[in-house]
């Protein structure tokens, strides 16, 4: 396992847990903006209460929100829904050959 130490700052917003098959899908980067990106989609929903607005995200769990990104994630860096149908189907043992377990917990940091 990779153990980071970090002193937590007033601008730190969360923290993810995760094993290592999202880090296999998706750099530190990815997943700090995936989670950020969604974050803000759920914020501006929250604020726009009662308009049109929609989120950019069809996930309402941001660890779901990264799961899916990381099993959309193809080869060759495209995303596509189908990657994950196709990743899903096969069934196991064989599965393990395709795609590894992902686990996924995200803290938010109150700062208010």
């Amino acid at each position: 396992p990779v153990i980071v130490k970090h002193q937590l700052s007033e601008n730190d917003k969360f923290i993810v847990i995760a094993s290592d098959g999202l880090y296999d899908q998706l750099s530190d980067e990815e997943v700090i903006d995936s989670v950020a990106q969604w974050y803000e989609a759920r914020s501006d929903v929250n604020k726009d209460a009662g308009s049109d607005s929609t989120l950019t995200t069809q996930d309402s769990n941001g660890a779901t929100h990264l799961i899916r990104a990381a099993l959309s994630t193809d080869r060759l860096g495209r995303r596509s829904d189908s990657v994950i149908r196709r990743l899903l189907a096969i069934p196991p043992p064989h599965s393990r050959r395709f795609r590894d377990d992902i686990s996924v917990t995200i803290v938010t940091l109150n700062r208010d």
